[in-house]
C-alpha cells in the first residue's frame, strides 16, 4: 500500500507532524540544533580558569551559594573544562573537593552535574542495582528514554567505571518481559529515522486488538524497542481507533508492577516524551515526601535537551509550575540550584 505523507516540523513544540488524509501523528524527536529546547546554554564569554579559581575561593571560604551560581549556569561541557582546569592547578578531582564541602541532595545536585551525562547515568543506573533490591524505575526511565548513541556511550562508561558489563548486571537483577525489553533497548537498534508504514500500523494494531498477554508481550520486546516513534504512534493510533480504548488502558488492564511500568513507559515516550517527564517530575513532589533523586535527576539530565517543554507540560498538566513546587517541596541551596536549572541561563 502506497501512501503519500507529509512531515513538518512544528517549531514552537519541536513536534514533526505526520499527515495523511485520515489523521495525523505526532511524535517528540530527538531535537537537532535548530530546535534546541533545552534550558542551559552556554555561557558565552566563558573561561573555565575564571570558573575554577571562584570554585576554589568558594570551597575555601564556604560559599556553597557559589557553585550552584557557577555549575547550574554553564552548561556540561563547560563544566568538563572547568574540571580539567581545576586539576591541572590543583591536581585533585574537583569532584572529589567539592564533595567535601557540601553533603545529602545539594551534594547529589551538584555532582550530577560535573559528571558527563554518560558518566551520570552509568552510575544512576549502578546505583539502581547494588545492594538489596533493585530500583526499577530507574532502569525504565534511563534505557527507554535514551538514544542508541546514549545507551552505547553509557555501556562504555559503565565498564570503565564499574569493571563489568551493564548487560551482564541488568541479566542479574531483573528477570522476563522487564529483562528482555531492557536486553533489547541495550543493543540500542532503534529505528531513528523519521518515517511511517501506515500499512504495517494497521496490520500490528489489528494484531494488538486481540489483548492476548503474549501478542503485546512480543510487540513490547521485539517492535516497541526497535520501531521509530512515529511509527510506534501509528500503531497506538490505529489500534485506539479499531479497540475504542487507548493504549495506556489496555497496558493497566493485561499488565501489573514493574512490566506495566516498562510498557507504559515506551508508549507514552513515544507519544510525547515531555509529558512522560513532566508525569514523573509530579510523581517525585506529590504526597508525603520527595523523590529527590528522581527530581535531581530528570532536571539535570533534561536541562540540555527538552526542560522548557517538560515545564511547560508540567504547567498544563498540574496547573502550577515546576518551579512553584520545587520552591513548596524543597530548601537552600539545593532548591535555588533546582529552579536555577528550571529557568535556564538564556
Amino acid at each position: 500500500m502506497s501512501v503519500e505523507i507529509c512531515f513538518k516540523m512544528e517549531v514552537s513544540t519541536g513536534q514533526y507532524l505526520v499527515e495523511d488524509k485520515e489523521y495525523f501523528v505526532t511524535s517528540i524527536m530527538p531535537f537537532s540544533n535548530t530546535s534546541f529546547a533545552g534550558t542551559v546554554v552556554p555561557l558565552a564569554n566563558f573561561d573555565a580558569d575564571t570558573d575554577a579559581e571562584a570554585l576554589t575561593v568558594a570551597m575555601n571560604h564556604k560559599d556553597a551559594k557559589a557553585f550552584w551560581t557557577i555549575l547550574c549556569n554553564r552548561n556540561n561541557y563547560q563544566r568538563q573544562q572547568i574540571k580539567r582546569a581545576y586539576k591541572s592547578v590543583h591536581k585533585n578531582d574537583l569532584i572529589t573537593d567539592i564533595s567535601k564541602k557540601v553533603s545529602g541532595d545539594y551534594e547529589n545536585l551538584i555532582l550530577s552535574l560535573l559528571y558527563t551525562p554518560a558518566e551520570y547515568d552509568a552510575r544512576e543506573l549502578n546505583y539502581a542495582m547494588k545492594g538489596m533490591g533493585t530500583d526499577d524505575h530507574i532502569l525504565i526511565e534511563i534505557l527507554c528514554s535514551r538514544t542508541n548513541k546514549e545507551i552505547l556511550h553509557i555501556q562504555e562508561v559503565y565498564f570503565k567505571e564499574f569493571k563489568k558489563q551493564l548487560v551482564d548486571d541488568i541479566n542479574s537483577e531483573t528477570k522476563g518481559q522487564l529483562n528482555a525489553v531492557l536486553n533489547e533497548l541495550l543493543k540500542a537498534k532503534r529505528d531513528e529515522n523519521i518515517y511511517v508504514n501506515l500499512h504495517e500500523a494497521a496490520v500490528q494494531a489489528d494484531r494488538l486488538k486481540t489483548s492476548e498477554k503474549d501478542v503485546w508481550d512480543n510487540f513490547f520486546i521485539k517492535q516497541a524497542t526497535t520501531e521509530t516513534s512515529t511509527q510506534l504512534q501509528a500503531v497506538f493510533l490505529e489500534y485506539e481507533k479499531l479497540a475504542k480504548v487507548d493504549v495506556e488502558t489496555t497496558v493497566k488492564k493485561l499488565f501489573k508492577g514493574s512490566v506495566e511500568e516498562c510498557y507504559l513507559a515506551l508508549v507514552k515516550i513515544a507519544k510525547n516524551s515531555a509529558s512522560y517527564f513532566s508525569e514523573l517530575l509530579h510523581a517525585s513532589t506529590k504526597g508525603l515526601g520527595t523523590s529527590d533523586r528522581q527530581l535531581i535527576r530528570i532536571t539535570v539530565s533534561r536541562s540540555e535537551k527538552d526542560l522548557k517543554l517538560i515545564r511547560e507540560y508540567f504547567q498544563k498538566a498540574f496547573n502550577k509550575t515546576l518551579v512553584s513546587v520545587i520552591e513548596d517541596d524543597t530548601s537552600g541551596d539545593y532548591r535555588d540550584g533546582l529552579i536555577a536549572l528550571v529557568k535556564g541561563n538564556q
